[in-house]
């Protein structure tokens, strides 16, 4: 069990909601008492702090249990993959996100404001951790195959895809160990008749789509861009790019159906970073990132959310050039605050928070998992 101890303030000049300045010792006290009937330790029952929670004034849009969520993955080994990275999302509740952490096994946590009534706080605690009862797409590798993973621990049924027949069986294999409810099948994404297929079995299988996890890429060419062939750029765009789209296009009226969804490009650190040689790939890359933010705002009304996680090196097949030399790592690992390379788990975890509830008031955004290398367009 993870015991690490957590305190969260705010910057001390604050303004509550209700207009006052810093909550009374006594406000304070009741706080302690409501997250004590959630057997949850408080700081002085701890012996020390192992995470700090900092934010600024309470928005009156939104709800509490989503930033909680939010500040319970970051201090989760789910993100272990993640440092200097700020994740969009507007709205902070310190005894909230003492509950969630918690309940993720970080039990001696305090709460040092709290801006809103005590009953009305109370109202909002969580009560369980959330589970996935939906169904969820995806085309494999060592990403891929984490992340049906990561959402199967969590109660998904995972529908899985590749082009080999022998990647598919192995999965569903390996998925089946782990006690997950798994659908697999053949499928190339860059054919329409492929598409349509997979998208119908699920619908036969499962009855609905709740989750779309789009992986699926491939880089065909090495070498100066400008050498690059129009057939190069063709191959790239249309499994990288297009056929994200129009897998997407095909899985939203399931998803109205249904009330909502939720849909994860992956994307890569190359997408801001381009590595020299890999040009096509990397353009594919980033417009992945436009891509996210174009769908977001329309896909919102259907109560569907569009996010984008973007790896940094993670040790997979596709890296193995890079992460087999000792040369090159070490010089990788200057860049990296985080100095190791990244595990397919972490990946995982990231998409599995960006479906879950926890995620709720996060929609158009991108995740850097790169080991905190500066990322930015």
């Amino acid at each position: 069990m993870d015991n690490r101890t957590s305190s969260s303030a705010g910057s001390g000049n604050e303004r509550s909601p209700r207009g006052g300045e810093q909550p009374t010792a006594g406000e304070r006290g009741q706080a302690v008492a409501l997250l004590r009937t959630h057997n949850i330790q408080t700081l002085d029952q701890c012996g020390g702090i192992d995470i700090l929670v900092s934010n600024a004034a309470v928005n009156p849009i939104g709800q509490v249990e989503e930033i909680g969520g939010v500040v319970a993955f970051l201090c989760s080994e789910e993100a272990s993959y993640i440092t200097g990275e700020t994740i969009t999302a507007k709205l902070t509740l310190y005894a909230c996100s003492a509950s969630l952490l918690a309940q993720k096994g970080k039990k001696q946590l305090t709460c040092v404001r709290e801006g809103r009534d005590i009953e009305e706080l109370n109202s909002l605690m969580p009560q369980g951790m959330n589970e996935f009862p939906s169904l969820f797409v995806l085309n494999l590798g060592r990403i891929g195959l984490a992340t049906a993973l990561a959402l199967g621990m969590r109660g998904a049924h995972v529908v899985v895809s590749s082009r080999r027949q022998a990647n598919v069986d192995k999965a569903v294999a390996l998925l089946r160990t782990h006690n997950i409810q798994v659908t697999g099948t053949t499928c190339n994404v860059g054919k329409g008749e492929d598409r349509e297929k997979l998208i119908q079995m699920t619908l036969d299988q499962c009855g609905g789509i709740d989750i779309l996890v789009s992986n699926a890429a491939i880089n065909t060419f090495f070498g100066n861009i400008l050498d690059s062939t129009e057939d190069d750029w063709d191959k790239v765009l249309s499994l990288n790019v297009k056929s994200a789209f129009l897998l997407t296009k095909l899985v939203v009226p399931h998803m109205e159906k249904r009330g909502g969804g939720n849909i994860v490009f992956v994307s890569s650190v190359v997408a801001y970073q381009p590595i020299q040689g890999l040009g096509p790939y990397c353009v594919s890359k980033t417009a992945l990132l436009g891509l996210t933010k174009v769908l977001a705002p329309e896909l919102a009304q259907s109560n569907i959310r569009v996010n984008c996680v973007a790896p940094g090196v993670i040790k997979t097949r596709f890296s193995t050039i890079l992460w087999e030399n000792e040369a090159i790592m070490d010089k990788f690992k200057t860049q990296l605050s985080i100095k190791r390379i990244g595990q397919v788990e972490e990946i995982g975890g990231v998409v599995a928070f960006l479906c879950s509830e926890e995620a709720s008031y996060i929609t158009g955004e991108t995740i850097m998992a790169t080991g905190g290398a500066g990322s930015r367009l």
